[in-house]
């Protein structure tokens, strides 16, 4: 077969000659009958065409195969478009044949192979088939539906996505659900994960919701930790706090009143004129829910904020950051901010400070070289 390689009568698969570094098209490894496990798999990257696009890969009538096992690959996420039939165990189910198969076999499914697509409502039976699943690899997509949220993803955690390239694709888009309320999914609210490949374009779209669509603290919190971008998001944080346990959480009203040694602030942030003598008490501030203003200040630098890593803004109205008339301020440095999420394309005003310090236009000088790098690139496109 041109341009690709099939396994017969193996029983099993070990490392094999340099062949494999020319494969393109596809890989197959079928109709092996004594064929037990896929350990030569552990030793493989899978690169994509031209385009970084994913070669046909598949897996198929292996009697004794477990294939289950490939779930433990370190390159698992290079392999997000398997196909997996007749083997003793499957790795898991495809989302695209989610409409066209039986949907017994998605009862005890962990892991959806070739992503999710819903364009319309989907029924019943189809949600209840997906209560087990842990692990969507590829895009998920979610869009014109009448669901109020995504709690039948009873147990899901996981999104697997490959981004190598630089294809500015949106790999989460959950849009034109005028009912949705919110996300809903509890065990992703409390340990969400992403995997991939490229530090940059990991794109989530939140388009179109319903008016009243929230976020909690804790799902802001994952998506931070794994420096997601936002093409839009329309939403606003929930009303009901989370718990986190071991770190302190405050709401802010005013410096004054706002308690010490708060690890987590929720509210926009901010300081005028009279309140350098309280700023002692942000110094464990690691995350900021709302957005962060400085203004009429006698402060000369941020100091006091150099422990911030992730400010996540949810209103419209006013930018991520703003430092206005500080008038002493010459260096205005956040150096630990890893990710910065807002509903402006506009993050940063910069405005009326010491001559010395630099404006809007050259915003990203505010950061440590590798956010230096992604804003910059980000903030010209999207919504960052």
């Amino acid at each position: 077969m041109e341009n690709s390689i099939s396994f017969v009568k193996l029983v099993s698969v070990s490392v094999c000659p340099d062949v494999f570094n020319k494969i393109s098209d596809g890989f197959f490894i079928r109709d092996n009958m004594k064929l037990a496990n896929l350990d030569a798999l552990f030793y493989f990257y899978m690169w994509g065409d031209e385009d970084y696009n994913e070669c046909e890969f598949r897996i198929e009538n292996n009697q004794v195969l477990y294939a289950y096992a490939l779930k433990n690959n370190p390159y698992k996420k290079t392999y997000l478009d398997v196909r997996t039939t007749g083997n003793s165990r499957e790795c898991g189910c495809r989302g695209d044949e989610l409409f066209s198969s039986s949907l017994d076999s998605y009862k005890t499914c962990e892991y959806l192979f070739g992503g999710l697509h819903f364009s319309s409502t989907p029924d019943s039976s189809i949600l209840s088939a997906l209560s087990r699943i842990r692990t969507v690899k590829g895009r998920f997509i979610i869009e014109n539906t009448d669901l109020k949220d995504l709690s039948f993803f009873g147990i899901f955690t996981r999104f697997e996505i490959k981004n190598i390239g630089l294809k500015d694709e949106v790999f989460i888009n959950i849009r034109n659900n005028t009912k949705m309320t919110g996300l809903g999914m509890n065990t992703f609210r409390s340990n969400g994960e992403f995997q991939y490949d490229w530090e940059n374009n990991r794109l989530v779209n939140l388009e179109n919701l319903h008016p009243d669509f929230c976020l909690t603290i804790r799902e802001m919190e994952v998506f931070l930790k794994y420096n997601v971008f936002f093409v839009n998001i329309h939403a606003k944080y929930c009303k009901e706090i989370d718990y986190f346990e071991n770190l302190k959480v405050c709401t802010f009203n005013n410096m004054s009143s706002l308690e010490g040694d708060c690890d987590y602030v929720i509210g926009n942030l901010n300081i005028e004129s009279n309140d350098e003598k309280y700023v002692m008490k942000l110094g464990k501030v690691t995350h900021l829910f709302g957005s962060l203003k400085i203004e009429n200040t006698t402060f000369k630098d941020l100091n006091f904020l150099s422990g911030l890593k992730y400010i996540a803004s949810l209103d419209e109205s006013k930018p991520a950051i703003q430092l206005k008339s500080n008038k002493e301020l010459r260096k205005a440095s956040l150096p630990s901010v890893e990710n910065i999420i807002t509903r402006r394309k506009q993050f940063v005003l910069i405005e009326d400070n010491h001559p010395k310090l630099f404006n809007s236009s050259q915003f990203y000088k505010m950061f440590n070289p590798t956010f230096q790098a992604r804003s910059k690139y980000l903030s010209t496109k999207y919504h960052l």
